[in-house]
């Protein structure tokens, strides 16, 4: 909620205005949003409008916004050049519904300063899948502020947009420009390649692509994981390892960089190597339930049943509500001979989700065993 009586638009009066004072009904108005009492504060605020100072439109637009009218109190604040009281609404939202006012103030602050604001609200559409309207900020900001630093960021982010879409060929159109601009910039180079290969599977294009990136960066992380990808569609996982190995190495705190070289390492059934990379994710975060499964699966692939136990009871203790996890434990206590643990967690997955075939016919199965 925007913050009133700021010290850059209230008068310093201890208790009261002087008496006949200009701004005598604007201290008041303001005491009666304080107290909530927005009729009295209109009846104060209204005989003043006409003269339209900072003070009595400021005020006035707090009580416009607090009687749910954002619109209006945004183009008040649009009016006044007041960046501070826009930039503190969008900084309050929580909700779904104040998303929405989020984005009507960050229009308000676009219209003030378009080049400083392009960003952030193209962020903010995007967040809220309004890509036609992202798509329209950015194309209208790339042709006003041609000389921007910020040029290339909007490039980018313009070229995924389309990509979102599946408008690839605009995607590479707005890529190659961005190269035009600045050869040199490995970002677009990664993103091009991406492009070709959503577009056309063109396996060696974006291999060219990736590798000029590297050319160009060569301690790049993302680079040497769209490589691992791209080695990992076509099954080459010697390559792929070899390449997400880079990543990590170069970018050790990305931990999906880990997920995809353990994912390669059990490809091969090299699940040794990967019970050690899903253990280097554990050590970066204990709390990560969905890394303990995986390590419990990499363990029960390397016959080690008790350790891929104790794996899979890490993860349900910090998500025991998990239907896949309940399954894979009561998996691993029959195979083991567990009968009653069994029962225990497929009972539990038929209370979360009493149609689950796969839990049904376990219990059916364990309850006809001797």
């Amino acid at each position: 909620m925007h913050q009133f009586f700021s010290t850059s638009n209230t008068p310093s009066w201890s208790v009261s205005p002087p008496v006949g004072h200009d701004h005598a009904p604007m201290f008041l108005a303001r005491q009666s949003i304080q107290n909530g009492d927005l009729g009295k504060a209109l009846e104060l605020i209204t005989p003043a409008l006409p003269k339209r100072d900072q003070l009595t439109m400021d005020t006035y637009a707090d009580l416009l916004f607090l009687m749910g009218e954002y619109e209006s109190a945004f183009s008040i604040w649009e009016d006044l050049g007041d960046e501070k009281s826009l930039d503190d609404i969008i900084k309050t939202v929580t909700t779904s519904h104040e998303k929405e006012v989020q984005i009507l103030a960050l229009h308000s602050l676009y219209n003030i300063d378009p080049e400083k604001y392009t960003s952030l609200l193209v962020d903010r559409l995007r967040g809220q899948k309004q890509l036609d309207g992202a798509v329209s900020i950015l194309n209208r900001s790339i042709e006003d502020f041609s000389e921007s630093p910020e040029q290339t960021n909007w490039l980018q982010t313009l070229g995924a947009i389309y990509q979102e879409q599946q408008l690839f060929p605009e995607a590479e159109a707005i890529f190659q420009s961005a190269l035009e601009r600045d050869p040199n910039n490995w970002k677009a180079w990664l993103s091009l390649g991406r492009n070709y290969f959503l577009k056309d599977k063109d396996f060696g294009k974006a291999l060219d692509c990736f590798e000029k990136a590297i050319s160009i960066e060569p301690t790049s992380g993302p680079a040497y994981n769209a490589i691992g990808n791209l080695y990992s569609s076509s099954e080459n996982w010697g390559e792929a390892i070899k390449a997400y190995q880079a990543a990590v190495k170069f970018n050790p705190e990305e931990r999906s960089y880990r997920f995809s070289l353990a994912s390669a390492y059990s490809a091969t059934d090299q699940f040794a190597s990967a019970i050690k990379v899903y253990q280097e994710i554990i050590r970066q975060n204990r709390n990560d339930a969905y890394a303990f499964f995986l390590l419990s699966e990499a363990y029960w692939l390397n016959q080690q049943p008790l350790e891929a136990i104790g794996s899979i009871e890490s993860s349900l203790q910090l998500d025991s509500s998990n239907a896949s996890f309940l399954i894979t434990a009561g998996n691993y206590y029959e195979q083991q001979g567990l009968r009653e643990k069994a029962l225990i967690v497929y009972q539990a997955v038929v209370t979360i989700d009493p149609q689950n075939q796969v839990a049904l016919a376990a219990l059916a199965r364990l309850g006809n065993s001797n």
